[in-house]
């Protein structure tokens, strides 16, 4: 008797832990809630990972998000993402380039967007090349870019150096030389001195691809100034164009301006002697003129609304 119910003592532990195994699963994976459960549960999980994210908890928020990206039941695009998320945080926000790069790798592994992963591989090359591995950040730029046929020089062209597909020509090189002032064109005009030009110019454009691969084209700092630049000189072209260009001197004009400010502003000097400065002052006349004449064109013809009150 005491053998039977040992043996049945076994048989209800196997049950019940079999039982507590079948609840667990169902607790998991939703059970009576038409399996609903863990799907609240995760994406609650991810509120509060970007919460975390958001106030700049950033260690916290990596940790949710790691969870997020080993719990199996939740679609493998959706981890993937998980694990960019973890990756940028690293690089932008710690400047964990090791890490950051783990982190895209899990992501690729796991199966990122088509759509992401141009980005992706960018991210990583930054990463590779921030740690002093440029092999590496080589390597994995390669994966995803294609060779640039415009990188090959023209037919004829005489090739004097490469950096990989980049074909340099000695016609580039002399178009660079022609930008130096002409003092220093001249130091460069002997084969020797060309080569040490040409070294130099090869070490720049070496720096340059490994700023891009580092994403110093993405600082904010410097997306501003790229943007300010760029706006600048779209803003000078303009107005080269639309007041500089549009005006025309000629002496019955000039003669009539010096006559109209002989004392004030030429001290009653003879024309002759101030010819230079009255070309300046009579074209810092017109373009003045030329400017306000194209801003008012544009006020009017803009839906454009100056509060003055509101100017102390």
């Amino acid at each position: 008797m005491g053998h039977t119910s040992g043996n049945t003592v076994i048989w209800l532990a196997v049950a019940l832990s079999g039982a507590a195994a079948v609840f667990g699963a169902l607790a998991f994976f939703g059970g009576g809630n038409g399996g609903h459960a863990v799907a609240i549960d995760w994406e609650a999980r991810v509120q509060q990972a970007v919460e975390l994210q958001n106030n700049k908890l950033y260690q916290a928020a990596i940790n949710e998000f790691a969870g997020l990206v080993e719990n199996p039941a939740i679609p493998p695009e959706k981890r993937a993402n998980f694990a960019y998320t973890i990756g940028e945080i690293y690089q932008d926000q710690l400047g964990d380039y090791e890490n950051a790069a783990a982190a895209y790798v899990r992501a690729r592994s796991i199966g990122v967007r088509p759509a992401l992963e141009s980005q992706l591989g960018q991210r990583l090359v930054e990463c590779f090349e921030n740690l002093g591995r440029s092999f590496d950040a080589a390597r994995q730029l390669s994966n995803y870019t294609t060779d640039d046929e415009s990188q090959k020089a023209a037919p004829g062209e005489i090739i004097v150096a490469s950096i990989g597909e980049r074909e340099i020509t000695l016609s580039e090189i002399e178009r660079e030389l022609q930008k130096l002032p002409t003092a220093l064109q001249t130091e460069f005009a002997t084969p020797v001195k060309k080569l040490e030009f040409v070294r130099q110019f090869v070490g720049m454009e070496l720096l340059y691809k490994s700023a891009l691969r580092r994403g110093l084209d993405r600082q904010p700092e410097l997306m501003a100034q790229f943007a300010e630049l760029k706006r600048q000189l779209i803003l000078e072209e303009m107005l080269q164009t639309e007041v500089v260009g549009k005006i025309n001197i000629s002496d019955a004009d000039l003669d009539l301006f010096y006559q109209a400010h002989k004392t004030d502003l030429f001290g009653d000097k003879p024309k002759n002697e101030v010819s230079v400065q009255l070309q300046q002052e009579y074209m810092r006349l017109k373009q003045r003129e030329k400017y306000a004449e194209l801003i008012d064109k544009l006020i009017t013809t803009e839906p454009v609304t100056i509060y003055e009150k509101n100017i102390k």
